[in-house]
């Protein structure tokens, strides 16, 4: 029997507090990224019976968070940045093979890969944050790319992003041969649950502070999340009773959220702009084989897309109804 388990848990985050004045720039930037390589391989052979088995388990716990605390204030000549990113991926490979000569081989290998994840930017509660517009900017996500990521553009004055993308590459693979049975299988499972927000904080005040704001000033919030899975799950089986069974589960509950808190005041001398971009890209080949005098054999492949808002979100999004 082959195990393989990898625990991934990571806090960062930046913030700014207190008062903050500068001639360009104010940034506040997190940033994770985290890679995960499983490979998990179970062979057995005997004479009479053999059973081989692989078990791999894969699981990212991760928060990232960058912010302009509550009640801080900040005044910049440029922009004002407040960017969080966080990019989890994973390449999964697990297989078993059971050879039994004499009777019977059995092989049976699971992949379970989990992604449980917050990211979140924003300007807090009651904060005042003036950006005047002047340099170059920052980049900022604007639109869908065709299913391939995301377009980007450049913001000047206040930009609030956050962004965050799971990636499965998988490859399951089990099977099993004996004289007079043989059973393989093969279950791949991935779970994404994602939070990613962006936000301007209840009572904050945006550029409302004295200064000449350049043509191009603007406020721009932004949250997106991109999950990729490309799976492959073969099982194979060979006797005189063959059975093989592929089951590959993709379960996404990711939540994008994009606003301006309840009594914020917000000013520009160009856009306002709020955009919350969610793409999922899923990929799933399941194939079972079973040869003998009596075979055997079935793949199943179950995706599900969509969540309810979670607490915070519909707290948000409540408070702005009221």
């Amino acid at each position: 029997v082959g195990l393989q388990i990898a625990l991934v848990k990571h806090t960062t985050e930046a913030q700014i507090n207190g008062k903050v004045n500068a001639a360009g720039d104010i940034t506040a930037r997190a940033h994770g990224a985290d890679k995960i390589v499983c490979v998990a391989i179970g062979f057995a052979a005997s004479g009479l019976v053999g059973v081989g088995g692989s078990v791999g388990v894969n699981t990212f716990s991760n928060t990232t968070r960058a912010s302009i605390g509550a009640n801080a204030e900040a005044l910049a000549g440029g922009s004002v940045i407040v960017k969080a990113s966080d990019d989890s991926s994973g390449l999964v490979i697990a297989g078993a093979a059971g050879i039994g000569i004499g009777a019977a081989g059995v092989g049976i290998s699971v992949a379970v890969t989990k992604f449980d994840k917050t990211t979140e930017a924003f300007i807090g509660n009651g904060a005042k944050v003036t950006a005047l517009g002047g340099g170059s900017g920052a980049s900022a996500l604007t639109s869908l790319d065709n299913g391939t990521g995301f377009n980007t553009g450049t913001a000047t004055g206040v930009l609030v992003q956050a962004t965050s993308s799971e990636e499965i590459l998988g490859v399951v693979v089990a099977g099993g041969a004996g004289l007079f049975a043989g059973v393989g299988g093969a279950v791949s499972v991935g779970l994404f649950n994602s939070a990613t927000r962006a936000y301007i904080g209840t009572n904050a005040e945006v550029n409302r502070l004295p200064g000449t704001a350049s043509g191009g000033q603007s406020v721009t919030v932004v949250a997106a999340n991109k999950v990729k899975n490309r799976t492959v799950a073969p099982a194979l089986a060979v006797g005189i009773g063959g059975i093989a069974g592929a089951v590959d589960v993709s379960l996404t509950n990711n939540t994008v959220n994009a606003f301006i808190g309840d009594g914020a005041k917000v000013n520009a001398k160009g856009d306002v702009n709020v955009r919350a971009l969610s793409q999922k890209d899923i990929e799933s080949l399941t194939v079972s084989v079973a040869a003998g005098a009596v075979g055997i054999g079935g793949s199943v492949s179950v995706i599900n897309f969509g969540a309810a808002l979670d607490d915070a979100n519909r707290k948000a999004l409540s408070s702005q109804s009221d």
